[in-house]
């Protein structure tokens, strides 16, 4: 199993650790018709701030209908969203088909949409912001998430929380589909834990040693930890695969 390693990118905002990080969710909702299907892609921004530094970083989450679908992919394909430092997410109200995934640009992974959209930002917000923005017991920066996106493909996400880590290893790895996804080679897995300051090592030890029973050898792993003032251990996983 892979550990995440900071990497030499010149070009990719670097995180100063002694400043604090607020994000920002910005979506674009375009008006609809009552009863007309919507056409255009449901764009939400999710960006890590520091007015400070001017800095301006993050993800672009495209939440498609199968109608919207088409217009999504020539968005994807015509916008330079690199150059405003933007790593893009699709998020689908509908199974995509191997002809929409060969439509998708390559290095765009896609998640399947809940019927709660909002609680489904706020967990990718755990999992790939909020690491960024709070000094944290782990810390990681924007570039380990850049490479556990990049080429991705169907993702899984999940959140959880418990009394222990132990429940809450229990309530996250309950699933056997879950534990067969992780299992698969060509994995990026993004693990953010949340805890209160009694949290111990070998609390810790607990969560990575039930991660690593799971996944594959050449897996990555990028696991972060905060504090945070609820009661018991939150834990937020982001599965991606990787393409062929």
């Amino acid at each position: 199993m892979q550990r995440a390693k900071n990497r030499d990118q010149s070009a990719m905002p670097r995180i100063p650790t002694a400043r604090s990080y607020h994000p920002i969710l910005k979506s674009d909702v375009s008006p609809e018709t009552p009863g007309q299907a919507r056409v255009k892609p449901v764009l939400h921004e999710l960006r890590v701030r520091d007015p400070d530094w001017s800095l301006s970083y993050g993800y672009l989450v495209v939440e498609v209908t199968r109608s919207s679908f088409p217009e999504a992919c020539r968005y994807l394909r015509d916008t330079p969203w690199l150059d405003n430092d933007l790593v893009p997410l699709v998020l689908s109200h509908y199974p995509l088909t191997a002809v929409d995934v060969q439509l998708l640009p390559k290095r765009v992974p896609w998640l399947r949409a809940m019927p709660e959209v909002h609680a489904q930002l706020h967990a990718l917000r755990t999992a790939l912001a909020m690491p960024l923005e709070e000094r944290g017991l782990i810390c990681v920066d924007f570039a380990d998430f850049v490479a556990a996106l990049a080429n991705g493909g169907e993702s899984q996400l999940s959140q959880v929380s418990a009394p222990t880590a132990s429940l809450a290893c229990d309530a996250l790895f309950c699933h056997e589909a879950l534990q067969e996804w992780l299992s698969a080679a060509k994995m990026a897995i993004c693990l953010h834990i949340r805890a209160g300051l009694e949290f111990t090592m070998s609390e810790f030890d607990i969560v990575g040693r039930r991660l690593e029973s799971f996944v594959a050898e050449e897996a990555l792993v990028i696991i972060s930890a905060g504090v945070w003032e609820g009661d018991g251990v939150e834990l937020t996983l982001l599965a991606v695969s990787r393409r062929r």
